[in-house]
């Protein structure tokens, strides 16, 4: 059973931070903030008909600390982009929620790299790690790895590859939090895979015989 609360406070949230942007490309940015009377779910179990209760409710604070980082490679052998964000987060509760402060650790991480090898042979490899969470659940972490290797002829017109995907097979965890009991559940949904294929490339594309160069002078941004 779920139902409204008509006597929730607005939350009101400060935030103080400061961004770098490099060459339009590197960037770094950090911030921190404090929400006061953030919304949050209290909710109930009733031991005799396990009936659950849940109704939303003003917690007491949130306060987080978080920072990203993106970093484009380019190289002759090796080209790709890397990025990575993370949020350190601090929940405060009101006694009605039974429960003490709550920490969290949530991040992400991504990867694209292309190694171009002697030969026209390239390895691609793709790596995405997260683990995402909140005041009312925590998931742990999984990875999506991912590599493709790859065999051009005729200039790159012709290309035999080969890919694994998954080599660490995801398996999610989520533990969810919420008034006075706590519940996890697993779950994996995707499995190693093979894959071999091919790309041809013809035709040709028709463009006109003019184009105008951009004049605002940002014609290499990424």
């Amino acid at each position: 059973i779920s139902y409204g609360n008509p006597y929730l406070r607005p939350a009101i949230q400060k935030t103080i931070g400061v961004d770098f942007d490099i060459m339009y490309a590197y960037s770094l940015s950090l911030s921190y903030s404090f929400k006061k009377d953030p919304m949050s779910t209290i909710s109930f179990i009733d031991d005799d008909s396990f009936v659950r209760e849940a109704t939303p409710w003003n917690a007491t604070s949130e306060e987080g600390i978080s920072a990203s980082v993106s970093l484009p490679l380019q190289f002759s052998w090796l080209s790709g982009w890397n990025s990575f964000w993370m949020n350190y987060n601090k929940y405060t509760f009101t006694e009605e929620f039974g429960r003490d402060p709550f920490y969290n650790l949530s991040f992400g991480f991504y990867s694209y790299l292309t190694f171009t090898l002697p030969r026209d042979f390239n390895i691609m490899n793709r790596l995405n790690i997260s683990k995402w969470g909140g005041d009312q659940a925590e998931n742990n972490t999984v990875a999506d790895w991912g590599i493709r290797l790859t065999k051009k002829y005729n200039g790159g017109n012709f290309q035999l590859f080969g890919e694994v995907g998954n080599i660490i097979p995801p398996k999610n965890r989520s533990t969810n939090y919420s008034g006075n009991y706590i519940y996890t559940s697993v779950a994996q949904r995707e499995f190693t895979t093979f894959k071999a294929g091919l790309f041809i490339k013809f035709g040709r594309l028709r463009a006109p015989a003019q184009i105008k160069e951009s004049t605002s002078g940002q014609s290499d941004r990424i």
